[in-house]
């Protein structure tokens, strides 16, 4: 694990030999940091595995009257008192989102319990059934939009980048993410959907000293001797030594670490044998 920021900025400047220097200011040693941090996440992924850093979240209550405002394709709308009332298929993110791991529904509102140990959740019903959902392929298959009630199978969802402009739904609601995440068909009634995700790369805030980043110790020497070679480099000195421990580091990120649940290998299974036709009843899941 990282040693908290103060810390962090103390153990860089001795490594770069500028404990009292006024050459660099603490804030850019964070600035730097967190570049390195960027640059060694994608390692930690790949040595201890994506699902070793899940977080999960959940839609609640989509298709109640809580959730029809504006909303991006696709959409869908019905009638109330003679009065269209847009049905959100689309929903923003968190900011921390990185890449999808799996995307589930059940029927009705899920309500989150929080507890000393945790949170779980719970429906109307006696237990949460939570359904698998496969990806939406645009460039084919049957988009059928129509409001359905969704069924095992059936549903399917759509991950939307937003680069650039802000879409309709952020310009409605205020809400600013990069990734939005929109389901086919629209649900004509209540359901609630939970996603796990891989989250960005923690950083080191500039501010709070007290935010701890839990990656593996190897990490932590990559940074290290990487923050140090970028402020030697910057006062024109040798860095060629802390790059190569930053390398090493590395190097014995990869190779030594290992996955920790590394019981089975990794395999591809088929579970549909072909593309399943969302909007289009398909038992995909069953037997």
């Amino acid at each position: 694990m990282f040693p908290k920021r103060s810390e962090a900025v103390l153990q860089v400047r001795q490594k770069a030999l500028m404990e009292n220097s006024l050459f660099v200011k603490d804030n850019e040693i964070v600035t730097v940091m967190n570049r390195a941090l960027l640059s060694i996440y994608p390692h930690c992924l790949t040595a201890l595995g994506a699902d070793t850093y899940a977080e999960r979240c959940v839609i609640s209550g989509i298709g109640s009257e809580a959730n029809k405002p504006a909303a991006l394709w696709p959409n869908t709308y019905q009638s109330v008192g003679g009065v269209p009332q847009v049905e959100q298929t689309s929903f923003p993110l968190p900011s921390d989102f990185l890449r999808l791991l799996r995307c589930d529904w059940c029927v009705g509102i899920a309500t989150s319990h929080t507890t000393t140990n945790g949170v779980y959740w719970t429906t109307g019903a006696s237990k949460v059934d939570w359904c698998p959902m496969q990806r939406v392929e645009i460039r084919s298959g049957v988009i059928d939009d129509t409001p359905r009630e969704w069924a095992t199978g059936l549903v399917g969802y759509w991950l939307k980048g937003t680069p650039g402009a802000m879409t309709f739904v952020e310009n409605g609601t205020g809400t600013i993410t990069d990734w939005w995440i929109a389901f086919l068909p629209a649900p004509s009634t209540t359901v609630s959907v939970s996603i796990w995700y891989v989250p960005k790369a923690p950083t080191y805030s500039m501010q709070d000293d007290t935010n701890y980043i839990r990656l593996p110790d190897y990490a932590w020497e990559y940074v290290l001797n990487t923050a140090a070679a970028e402020l030697m480099e910057k006062q024109g000195r040798d860095a060629s030594a802390r790059v190569a421990r930053a390398g090493q580091a590395k190097t014995d990120l990869l190779t030594t670490s290992g996955t920790p649940d590394d019981e089975n290998t990794w395999g591809t299974i088929d579970i549909g044998g072909t593309q399943a036709p969302h909007g289009r009843r398909k038992n995909v899941w069953g037997p």
